[in-house]
């Protein structure tokens, strides 16, 4: 994520280790310093990352109606999409399908498992695991069908297949923010 958000390609791989090996040890420090500031850093990330959503939504709408975008006009065409146009990927060859697609969307429900590990620190475990595990599974399912559906009604099929991170391309105010809200949302 960072090499390809941050443009580090030119970088040799000793540098790009390098790079890898002090965010590591970073995190590795927050966890060592104790559960109670993994938990306050975690605050942090997932606000990140819901700026970055937030600014990629925004952005969206924002470059579809004639504002600043780094695509050109061609490259937003809504009917495109309106009926499904499975091709195959030019860099591997397969033709996904929609049991391709539930696998896009698989992560954003097993992924919630993670919450219910800090259990202990809620005051009624058996009231709010149930509650947030299903509150989160509905939040992360309306923000995924809420990008696919703008995505979606926005962008044009061609550039939905061509570029692999056109969520930084239609950023609001600048793409770094989603960058850094790829790279927290991995961490």
């Amino acid at each position: 994520a960072l090499e390809v958000g941050f443009d580090l390609g030119g970088m040799f791989d000793f540098q790009r280790q390098l790079l890898a090996l002090m965010l590591t040890m970073v995190l590795a420090f927050i966890v060592f310093v104790g559960v109670k500031y993994v938990n306050m850093s975690a605050m942090f990330f997932l606000a990140v990352v819901i700026l970055s959503i937030f600014c990629f939504m925004i952005g969206c709408i924002v470059s579809s109606s004639g504002g600043p975008s780094e695509l050109k006009s061609e490259d937003f065409k809504s009917a495109d999409n309106m009926q499904p146009a499975w091709e195959k990927d030019n860099s591997t060859g397969i033709t996904p399908n929609f049991v391709w697609c539930i696998g896009l969307f698989y992560p954003s429900v097993t992924g919630i498992m993670a919450g219910s590990n800090r259990s202990a620190v809620l005051a009624d475990a058996k009231k709010s695991i149930p509650v947030g595990t299903i509150g989160a599974i509905i939040t992360t399912s309306t923000i995924y069908f809420s990008v696919i559906w703008l995505f979606g009604m926005t962008l044009s099929n061609d550039i939905l297949k061509k570029e692999k991170l056109v969520v930084t391309l239609v950023a609001f105010p600048h793409k770094i923010v989603v960058n850094l809200g790829i790279i927290m949302s991995c961490v």
